[in-house]
């Protein structure tokens, strides 16, 4: 058994993130700046801060730890705006404290064993109005966080990160190595080809390039893949529920990039696809498209296009003979 501390902190949308773990148990699979890299990642790539969902996936992270002290503390960088701290011992809830600037006036929510909860509303005007609204509001926010901290715990895989796992060791024969820098991206562009192939049915994924010519990307995906690197052991997933027909489409999508690897790299190969396959299906979908004509909208050259389109067609070729 190990004893091990690992804190850090990270900026995110002008505010800082500081978080603390205490535990003991086995070795971590990972050393100290794998994890905090890996937390990282993810929290830059939620669109708001939640507080419960950062304690939940941080010990999701931990869950084979005996927890001696857990904290997270959220500060913004301007002064007290929308501050919370929150502390466990022996993962019990110890402290929460909440600030809020309401209409440029200091409101403070705090929870403790031994008190329970207090507050504190500074130089308030009593009277039935958008502050009053505001500080009904904060309470409830409070109200709501104390309960969720009170009952977070590790989280397990969800049906649809199960079944995103089981796509990506299907499509590309491995399991998915969060260590590598490009995982992220090998989700990104496998998902992309598969929706615009219609493999799989859309779960609101809404891929766009961000600049002419780039690889389509999900931001919904970006947040799902980056909260999968929090688990171990993905090699034996159950309770997935791709039928054996979608599963013989993703094989049979892989199966004809790999084939291709050796005249240029497998992720090349999916690039050139991906932005082939979002171009034409985005912009020429009820016609056949050449390579002159999607050139303004991939970003490639005419040669490299042109193979684009080529192992398109070998994709679509081994699909229908499934």
């Amino acid at each position: 058994m190990k004893t091990i501390h690992i804190c850090d902190n990270i900026a995110m949308n002008g505010s800082e993130i500081s978080f603390d773990f205490q535990g003991i148990g086995p070795e971590l699979g990972m050393n100290d700046g794998e994890i905090c890299e890996r937390i990282k990642k993810w929290l830059l790539s939620q669109e708001n801060i939640d507080v419960p969902k950062i304690v939940i996936n941080l010990r999701t992270v931990f869950k084979d730890y005996q927890e001696k002290f857990f904290s997270v503390e959220i500060l913004k960088k301007e002064g007290f705006l929308d501050d919370e701290i929150v502390v466990y011992k022996n993962t019990q809830l110890e402290k929460l404290e909440m600030w809020r600037n309401i209409e440029g006036k200091l409101s403070v929510m705090r929870y403790n064993e031994e008190d329970g909860v207090c507050s504190s509303f500074r130089n308030r005007d009593t009277a039935y109005s958008r502050e009053m609204l505001d500080i009904i509001d904060f309470f409830y926010l409070f109200l709501q966080h104390l309960y969720d901290l009170k009952n977070a715990t590790s989280r397990n895989l969800t049906q649809e990160e199960k079944n995103l796992v089981t796509m990506y060791k299907l499509f590309y024969q491995e399991v998915p190595d969060f260590n590598m820098e490009d995982t992220l991206l090998k989700f990104q562009l496998m998902l992309s080809i598969l929706l615009d192939l219609g493999v799989i049915e859309d779960q609101n994924y809404h891929f766009v390039t961000l600049g002419n010519g780039d690889v389509p990307q999900s931001f919904k995906l970006l947040s799902i893949i980056s909260g999968l690197s929090f688990f171990d052991k993905l090699e034996d997933i159950k309770g997935q529920s791709l039928n054996s027909a979608v599963q013989k489409k993703i094989q049979s999508v892989g199966k004809s990039l790999r084939n291709e690897s050796s005249s240029f790299k497998e992720l090349e190969a999916l690039i050139k696809v991906s932005k082939v396959l979002y171009a034409s299906y985005h912009f020429f979908p009820k016609s056949e498209v050449t390579s002159q004509e999607l050139l303004p909208f991939v970003n490639m050259n005419q040669d490299t296009t042109e193979e684009g389109i080529c192992l398109l067609k070998k994709i679509k070729k081994d699909l229908k003979e499934i």
